[in-house]
């Protein structure tokens, strides 16, 4: 009875070593998921600034007696009879500035996109549009911290007419409000010091202006964004993977809490059920580094044997001898022995203490 007795609690005791361990391991798992799910995806921020880009435009006038110069230059508060341009000279601008050195190739074009609405009331129905490359694709390398492109073309105004005149006649009954935007995109890779890859740029200028044959209109420039406009490098991860990984830590760490306080209980209750053998297993636990368990009860008759009343006290035998601590149990009680060369230290502990 008493053999299958310490067996169970050979068996719990192992298994309560055996679940903090288990514990450990599920906390250090959780801790890394909600490590990895909480983390900042992004690696490296760059920032770079479009403030200096300007579209500049000139308005060049057919032969008039009206207007003392061939053309009129460009402006938001100023409008142009449309019965008297020739042309429209346009000076694209563009420049960037990084707050780190940058390097790739941009490529950049220019394209033209004529439209036609129908406007009813206050809402302008979108009716029909084409676009037209006007400059096939150039490429431009960066490697510092600013980019500058300069590009000029030059817009038939009457080429443009002419294509919503086409439209206005073939939609019969259609009145057609047009207009032409003429803009400059750029596009790329570029690789900011500091990223491990390179970073898709991208970037525009526009100029929007009507396409009227009797009327007075305005060139109107897409305000550029003054702000800075951020570069970002991001791990592979993607938002779905990192919302997983929070929940996956935090129900980790839950059922870490759970297995610790199922723990408590059941050593709580393994204390107060066997008193005895908790005490002992405590001191083999603390002391075990100097503490040889010994099979049979050793000879020590020859011995002067003194009895300590506490642990303590033979364990500052130990730090005088350094002679190794030995125990021996049996079923009533446990035996902590230092045997010297004519003496010997015993410490006892009975069953019957914690009965």
């Amino acid at each position: 009875m008493q053999e299958a007795q310490e067996q169970k609690q050979e068996i719990t005791t192992n298994l309560l070593g055996r679940s903090l361990a288990l514990a450990a391991f599920i906390a250090i798992v959780g801790v890394i998921l909600l490590t990895f799910g909480l983390v900042d995806k992004t690696k490296n921020v760059v920032s770079y600034n479009e403030g200096g880009s300007n579209i500049e435009y000139d308005v060049h006038l057919l032969p008039n007696d009206v207007y003392e110069n061939g053309y009129i230059t460009g402006s938001s508060d100023r409008s142009y009879p449309t019965s008297l341009i020739d042309y429209l000279d346009l000076q694209y601008k563009y420049s960037a500035a990084f707050s780190v050195p940058v390097s790739g190739v941009l490529h950049y074009k220019l394209v033209a996109l004529t439209s036609a609405d129908k406007v009813e009331g206050n809402v302008d129905a979108h009716l029909w549009e084409e676009e037209v490359e006007l400059l096939p694709e150039q490429s431009a390398s960066i490697s510092g911290n600013s980019l500058a492109l300069n590009q000029d073309v030059k817009i038939d105004y009457a080429k443009y007419l002419e294509k919503i005149k086409r439209f206005s006649s073939a939609a019969e009954g259609v009145t057609a409000k047009g207009k032409l935007n003429v803009a400059m995109i750029i596009e790329g890779d570029v690789k900011p010091a500091g990223f491990s890859e390179a970073t898709q740029f991208s970037s525009r200028l526009d100029f929007t202006i009507a396409i009227d044959e009797n009327s007075s209109v305005e060139g109107k420039i897409k305000e550029i964004k003054k702000d800075d406009i951020v570069l970002k490098e991001e791990t592979v991860g993607t938002d779905l993977v990192h919302r997983i990984s929070v929940l996956s830590g935090i129900a980790l760490l839950f059922l870490t809490a759970i297995i610790l306080l199922v723990w408590l209980v059941v050593r709580m209750h393994h204390a107060a059920k066997y008193p005895y053998e908790t005490h002992v297993r405590k001191i083999l636990d603390d002391y075990g580094g100097v503490i040889v368990e010994m099979r049979s009860a050793p000879n020590i008759m020859s011995e002067s044997v003194s009895d300590v009343s506490d642990f303590d006290e033979l364990l500052d035998v130990y730090n005088s001898t350094h002679a190794p601590i030995n125990l021996y149990c049996d079923a009533n009680a446990s035996y902590f022995f230092i045997i010297g060369e004519k003496n010997a230290w015993r410490y006892v502990i009975r069953r019957s203490d914690f009965e």
